[in-house]
Parts: structure tokens; C-alpha cells; sequence
């Protein structure tokens, strides 16, 4: 038996709701883009569940001037990662 406690073990998971906020997108807009792969995430049962770990990961590799990331947060031109932070 590991000594770690549990919540160590397990990754914290975000939803939908929390990820949008964080994001400045709709809860849709977040179910849709793990949808389609553009955030990485699981389904638990009919709802999306978002490892706050492996998203942090992912938007911190994004690279900040690529068109399709600037037209989803609805800018044109380069914008910087503390930008979009809240």
C-alpha cells in the first residue's frame, strides 16, 4: 500500500464549467473542443471531465500566435499567455 495520500494520487478534475471560466470560453465550447480533441480530456458518463495537470501541460505548449487559438478567443495578432489569465 502506497503512502501517498490520495489526493495526491488522483488528478484533480475540472468541469466543463471551471474550464471555461478559466478559459473565457462557454461550457460548450469547452465539451466541444474535447470533443474534437482540441483539449485534452475524459468522458465520465455523459459529462467532461478536464485533468486540471494535463490541461495546464497542453495550454502551457500551445504556441501563442497560432490563428486558430487567437479566432477561438475571438483576437487577431499575437497576444501573450498573461493576456488570457485571470
Amino acid at each position: 500500500m502506497s503512502s501517498t495520500p490520495i489526493g495526491q494520487r488522483v488528478p484533480a478534475l475540472l468541469r466543463s464549467c471551471e474550464v471555461a471560466r478559466l478559459l473565457g470560453i462557454s461550457s460548450r465550447t469547452a465539451c466541444l473542443w474535447a470533443e474534437c480533441s482540441q483539449l485534452p480530456a475524459i468522458k465520465v458518463g455523459r459529462q467532461w471531465r478536464f485533468s486540471r495537470e494535463a490541461l495546464t501541460i497542453y495550454l502551457n505548449n500551445l504556441p501563442t500566435n497560432d490563428p486558430t487559438i487567437l479566432a477561438a478567443w475571438g483576437v487577431s495578432g499575437t497576444r501573450s499567455r498573461a493576456d488570457h489569465s485571470t
